[in-house]
């Protein structure tokens, strides 16, 4: 596992602003965000702060959790293995940026990230490993297997849907 990364935080916030929007016009009501590896909390706050909606955290250093530095009354999170949650499917926006070194248990947890996902949900995966092939043109038949298609290749966004 990586010590804390940072993001692009531009990106970060256009990639949400086009979530939000989307599922807006979804009639989407009580948004709900998870970020899998959320570090020290940041995007939790910006995402609960900015947008008012929901905005809870996975992260596995207990340390990270115990020094949080932000505060939001509508954040919360989870101290357990990202392998081992078992609510990907109570989320609209799940965020990620790889937060797992090794290639093939990164390209594992975005494998079960898109299982776990409910129908409609907006998967953002910067740099992710397992939907790399949507952003470069092909389309791998797993991932349409599992209900996963490209929303917005630039912001790296995809959708799970029942069908593709």
């Amino acid at each position: 596992y990586y010590t804390c990364i940072h993001s692009d935080i531009t990106r970060f916030l256009k990639s949400i602003k086009f979530a939000v929007k989307y599922l807006e016009k979804q009639k989407i009501d009580d948004i709900k965000f998870l970020d899998v590896g959320c570090g020290v909390g940041q995007k939790l706050y910006l995402v609960s702060e900015i947008f008012d909606i929901a905005a809870d955290g996975i992260e596995l250093r207990k340390a990270y959790i115990d020094n949080f530095p932000y505060t939001s009354h509508i954040s919360k999170v989870f101290h357990i293995n990202a392998f081992d949650f078992n609510k990907y499917h109570k989320y609209d926006i799940i965020y990620f940026y790889c937060p797992i070194r090794d290639y093939n248990k990164q390209k594992e947890l975005e494998r079960l990230i898109a299982n776990k996902a409910k129908s409609g949900a907006l998967i953002i995966g910067f740099d992710s490993h397992f939907f790399v092939k949507c952003v470069n043109g092909e389309y791998d038949l797993e991932l349409k297997n599992l209900g996963i298609k490209p929303l917005n290749r630039n912001l790296e966004i995809w959708i799970k849907n029942k069908i593709c």
